[in-house]
């Protein structure tokens, strides 16, 4: 059980250039992640919590906090374990003679598992067990289990230890007209069920992540040797999304029939009418990819992404060139020679560059292509946007921009390889605690995407209705 975490909304983010920043990046913090860095630290407490509970777990806690402060003498900040097992051995064996005297000798047995004799000899003899590996690795992943939650309940017991020793060590001080104090004290005698506990628990959360700057590169060195042996003791245990099937109402027949229509009427009344030539062009390309996508069943893969941004792409640039026909009579023609130009630019680097090279680019038939209706020599290359307008200002001008939103964006991801799209598709989310919870590669193909038909059949209509509007058709 946790908090219910607050994230900032877009708006509350910042514009800096072309960076959207947060209103935690504003602050420039420094992360100390609990989970990898600190959690191993205090997982000796963690284990006693786990073994009494809330309220007596914390009380025994406290009560041995209490002994270890008396007994180091004030002289650190924080509980964790690689101070304790840095101290001599002598004032190691009272410590350890404590924790047995408080809280029994079997609670953190687990932790000989990484802290052997050959290095720490008064710890792997004060805690020697007859567990086997696999009831001691058990046992740990369930504690981390509980603990690896920065805000769960279980962690914010611990937390609140590791602030009550920082103020025992004299490391913490409150001023005396803030009521944290009194609230400190009631935490270990209140429920995590009731209301009040809402308010102090973020408190203990704050205090305690207040005290994270009092790790060092060499606290992370070892958390990371803890993380590195505790790994290599755990299998992946990987989760695949479950991605329902649906059926689909197939409307592929009645697109063809539709673009059938305006094939004829193109044919039939202006053959040469660069317009309605250009728009079917684009709806066309369009409709093949819809087909594409239903007859090869891509409707849960990475492909069927490709194709849905695509759709969206081509029915805003056809809203577009509609829209700023009314300005510039030779739109048509620009978007056209737009693409031919950029089909040029490729097959001259093939054919100057690369002469010799066999791919999938047949050059004669791309040289075919640009030269077609006008000879090469007369066509321009523009680097540039077309129309010299970005993507989402052209959705936005012909008021799409939710298309943008909704549809472009994310599909961008995938076309480009972006870490998102590639966490989504082809990562695996490992559910091992002691794995850190890290993800692995989906080599046998196992993860599913989001069925892409009924976003595809949207798009493709909407297309249909441009021409539908344009040419009258009922």
């Amino acid at each position: 059980m946790t908090d219910d975490a607050i994230y900032s909304s877009l708006k509350q983010h910042e514009k800096h250039g072309i960076v959207l920043q947060t209103p935690m990046n504003k602050l420039n913090l420094v992360l100390q992640s609990w989970s990898e860095f600190r959690l191993p630290q205090y997982l000796w407490l963690g284990l006693i919590l786990n073994k009494y509970g809330h309220s007596q777990g914390i009380k025994l806690c406290l009560k041995l906090l209490e002994k270890i402060s008396k007994v180091t003498g004030h002289d650190y900040s924080l509980p964790k374990f690689s101070d304790i097992l840095n101290l001599s051995l002598i004032v190691q064996k009272k410590i350890f003679d404590d924790i047995i005297k408080i809280a029994g000798q079997d609670v953190l047995s687990p932790l000989t598992l990484f802290y052997t004799y050959s290095k720490y000899s008064c710890f792997s003899t004060v805690f020697k067990t007859s567990k086997s590996v696999k009831e001691r690795k058990d046992l740990l992943m369930s504690v981390i289990e509980k603990l690896y939650n920065p805000q769960s309940n279980e962690t914010t017991d611990l937390k609140y230890l590791i602030v009550c020793f920082s103020a025992m060590s004299g490391n913490l001080c409150i001023a005396n007209n803030i009521p944290i104090p009194e609230m400190m004290e009631k935490y270990q005698t209140l429920s995590h069920d009731l209301e009040e506990m809402k308010e102090i628990r973020p408190i203990v959360r704050a205090l305690e992540g207040g005290l994270s700057s009092f790790f060092s590169e060499k606290d992370k060195g070892f958390a990371n040797d803890f993380w590195n042996e505790f790994s290599k003791l755990c299998d992946c245990e990987l989760m695949v999304r479950n991605i329902s099937k649906l059926s689909h109402d197939d409307i592929l027949d009645g697109c063809k029939e539709k673009l059938t229509y305006y094939y004829d009427l193109f044919i039939s009344s202006n053959p040469l009418d660069e317009k309605i030539d250009t728009l079917l062009g684009i709806s066309t390309y369009s409709y093949k990819l819809f087909k594409e996508l239903i007859e090869h069943k891509l409707y849960n893969t990475i492909s069927g992404k490709f194709i849905t941004r695509t759709l969206v792409e081509n029915y805003m640039m056809s809203k577009y060139l509609l829209k700023k026909e009314s300005e510039d009579s030779k739109i048509w023609n620009k978007y056209v020679y737009y693409g031919i130009g950029k089909y040029k630019l490729i097959y001259k680097k093939y054919e100057e560059l690369y002469p010799d090279l066999n791919t999938q680019i047949n050059v004669e038939n791309m040289k075919s292509i640009v030269n077609e209706f006008i000879n090469e020599e007369f066509i321009d290359i523009d680097f540039g946007l077309f129309d010299s307008e970005d993507i989402r200002k052209k959705f936005a001008l012909v008021d799409e921009k939710e298309l943008y939103d909704q549809y472009y964006d994310y599909g961008s991801s995938y076309v480009h390889g972006l870490w998102g799209a590639i966490r989504e598709s082809s990562m695996l989310k490992c559910v091992s605690p002691g794995h850190r919870y890290h993800c692995v590669p989906d080599i046998d193909d196992q993860q599913e995407q989001d069925d892409v038909y009924e976003d595809c059949a949207k798009i493709m209509i909407k297309q249909l209705e441009l021409l539908k509007n344009e040419y009258n058709n009922e």
